[in-house]
């Protein structure tokens, strides 16, 4: 025995770094080795989170009137698509801004049967042509008003086919049909039937398909190593998905020294707004896998041995990620020989290193 171990200490005499034993002495010290594996994403670790609506999906549907709810076709939650009647609604202000819009069609019709008129006449010469200008200028004007009263109609809630009609016919409707323009479901409504509406009001907040958010606060150390735009993958509600950082605060909260981070939430998940739980957080990073029995702590740093012909050598790797079982650590060629998994603290003594 002592012969096998001047063998040792001749090595290590030669290269302080490099520990060789014979298959007798590896046996003797049950140092077993295994591969490191390639691993395509890191951990990066697990926190507290939750799906939250963008607000660029929460849509308001108002009107620009006081009016009272005739009647009501929606209720909260309920899934809506577009052109789905909500509600109807009356209003004083309605019943007017189509009474001027009806006005103004008719005042149109009459000056261009004037101009038209006029124009014959001047073609005639029997009237002089300044009469013709003049009636062109007035039809131009009662265009323009007309054209302003559309628009006015539309930013009521009128819809195209409604504003047709009531040109067509010039009769004015006593209630406004509120139809949605989009697809989701209904958020929040403040309407119920026979209620009075003022214009600071929102009759329904919907919510509409799309990417939610999915929002965490993030220890600094962890949040740092995380960018805008980089590609995640989560595991969040029993869910894994592909994901990517939307947003990483640039703000450290002072009081719990963490930085807001929001991830996107695909439409393909079930996940829905409001749903909170722990998610874990993996880098998509190239790197090898090896157990934490690998790893020890020498000159305060972190190392360890691979088997290489010449023997058993000494190795500073840099850990990028951590599960319950192993490191993952940074991707080099002269990693993926054998690594020693058992009785590494034999082998740190062996290469004169005292500190842990």
């Amino acid at each position: 025995m002592k012969y096998l171990f001047a063998i040792v200490f001749i090595s290590l005499a030669l290269d302080a770094q490099t520990v060789v034993l014979s298959e007798a002495q590896e046996a003797d010290w049950q140092i077993k080795t295994q591969k490191a594996q390639p691993a395509d994403r890191v951990p990066l670790g697990e926190f507290i989170a939750k799906v939250v609506t963008p607000p660029s999906l929460m849509q308001s549907i108002s009107l620009p009137f006081e009016a009272n709810i005739l009647q009501l076709n929606a209720a909260k939650h309920m899934q809506i698509k577009r052109g789905d009647l909500l509600a109807k609604v009356t209003g004083a202000e309605w019943i007017d801004v189509q009474k001027e819009a009806v006005a103004d069609a008719l005042a149109l019709i009459q000056q261009q049967n004037t101009y038209k008129r006029k124009e014959n006449l001047c073609k005639e010469g029997i009237i002089p042509q300044k009469e013709c200008s003049k009636a062109k200028t007035e039809l131009d004007t009662l265009k323009i008003r007309h054209e302003a009263s559309k628009a006015m109609l539309k930013s009521y809630g009128a819809s195209e086919p409604m504003i047709e009609t009531l040109y067509r016919t010039l009769r004015i409707s006593s209630f406004l049909p509120i139809v949605s323009q989009i697809e989701g479901s209904i958020y929040e409504i403040d309407a119920s039937l026979g209620k009075s509406i003022s214009p600071s009001q929102a009759l329904f907040v919907v919510h509409q398909k799309g990417n939610l958010w999915l929002e965490s606060s993030i220890e600094l150390r962890y949040a740092k190593r995380l960018r805008n735009s980089q590609d995640v993958i989560l595991h969040f509600a029993g869910e894994m998905f592909e994901s990517k950082v939307l947003e990483r605060a640039s703000i450290v909260d002072p009081a719990t020294q963490t930085l807001l981070v929001r991830f996107e939430v695909p439409l393909r998940t079930s996940l829905l707004s409001g749903t909170k739980s722990n998610v874990k957080v993996e880098l998509k990073i190239p790197s090898l896998r090896i157990s934490k029995s690998a790893v020890i702590n020498q000159d305060n740093k972190k190392i360890l041995f691979v088997k290489t012909k010449e023997g058993y050598v000494s190795m500073e790797v840099a850990i990028i990620g951590e599960d319950e079982t192993d490191y993952f650590i940074e991707d080099r060629p002269e990693l993926h020989q054998p690594i020693a998994v058992s009785s590494i603290a034999i082998l740190k003594n062996l290469t004169g290193e005292e500190d842990e």
